[in-house]
């Protein structure tokens, strides 16, 4: 019988991109230890958002026009109004 993967080992099995090229052994205590530590769970939970949010602005960063014209749309309207008030007061 297999005994249950430590946070430690867990948490580095996750980040350091292993668990995907794991054997179903490894897989499998991973996954055992996520049902059994709500830490782990949160951890992976958040480790996915934040790889889903670099994901995403390392895309607009290469391709700044791809998804850029409608949140710059959104800018360039906040700025004639400030440049507006701005210019009441010379």
């Amino acid at each position: 019988m297999s005994m249950m993967m430590s946070c430690q080992q867990y948490l580095f099995v996750l980040t350091s991109g292993q668990l995907e090229e794991a054997g179903w052994l490894t897989r499998a205590q991973a996954g055992q230890h996520r049902l059994m530590c709500r830490r782990c769970r949160t951890f992976t939970r958040n480790d996915a958002m934040l790889d889903q949010l670099t994901m995403a602005w390392r895309d607009r960063l290469l391709d700044p026009n791809q998804s850029g014209e409608a949140s710059t749309a959104g800018d360039d309207r906040a700025l004639p109004s400030d440049q507006d008030t701005g210019s009441g007061k010379l």
